[in-house]
């Protein structure tokens, strides 16, 4: 590879898209990272809802934080047509089984569990995959997931 084409060293490795993304071809992730809160500039992205918080978060494999306000968008556009899709991205109060994965270069939008983003996303950087729970994934206990607890 010449000098001039040579990645970043915080560029992701560009790896295949797992068999277990399935793409949102209703949504093209134009400006959708934007209105998702995130103003970043990495290729792939993870977008989440958090219950706990009742706002969605996001991760690029560099840096993390959250969509302050954007969650009326996500709730109101993602989450219907992913369900159509039979993909559960959560409700107010309910953490869903599924993230977004947004793919800035290509334009494309993924949904996928939470472990397989988390995993991806390590792996495009040749990272362990994170040792606690995303922020959007559903807490427990003893008794299992619950809307309150944890900190």
């Amino acid at each position: 590879m010449p000098d001039d084409e040579a990645p970043e060293s915080a560029a992701p490795r560009c790896l295949p898209i797992p068999p277990e993304f399935i793409e949102l071809k209703k949504f093209r992730a134009v400006t959708l990272d934007r209105k998702l809160g995130y103003f970043g500039n990495q290729r792939f992205v993870i977008v989440g809802y958090s219950d706990r918080a009742q706002e969605i978060f996001w991760k690029d494999g560099q840096s993390s934080g959250f969509g302050l306000g954007h969650w009326q968008f996500f709730m109101d556009t993602l989450t219907p047509a992913a369900a159509a899709q039979g993909i559960d991205l959560g409700d107010i109060g309910r953490p869903g089984t599924h993230v977004i994965v947004l793919d800035r270069q290509e334009k494309a939008v993924y949904a996928t569990c939470r472990n397989c983003a988390e995993s991806y996303l390590a792996a495009c950087y040749g990272t362990p995959p994170p040792a606690r729970a995303c922020m959007c994934a559903p807490t427990q206990n003893h008794d299992g997931p619950t809307a309150d607890a944890g900190a």
